[in-house]
């Protein structure tokens, strides 16, 4: 598990060895939602309709309906758990 900061814009740096494990590259479009209080981002994801974001020099903007409704406000500090069987990263405020 890494431990990761979301910046007061909404964005997030993924590690370059997670982007390796998932196979996601600079301009990949990444799908965004949430379980609960977890936020999950998606790598080929079959609903278009959910959030998305783009991959950029390993950065990634949190939307902020989501980062509001997940109460991640300011500059907070996640716990990021990749799964490479589902293609997806994990992102849970830590208290």
């Amino acid at each position: 598990m890494l431990t990761r900061k979301l910046y007061n814009n909404g964005q997030i740096i993924i590690p370059k060895k997670v982007t390796k494990l998932l196979g996601i590259e600079d301009g990949y479009v990444l799908s965004i939602y949430h379980i609960k209080d977890t936020i999950v981002i998606e790598k080929d994801h079959k609903d278009k309709y959910l959030n998305q974001a783009t991959l950029y020099n390993g950065n990634l903007t949190i939307p902020s309906e989501l980062r509001k409704l997940l109460k991640m406000d300011g500059e907070a500090l996640l716990e990021m758990e990749v799964c490479t069987n589902r293609n997806k990263i994990y992102l849970k405020k830590i208290a």
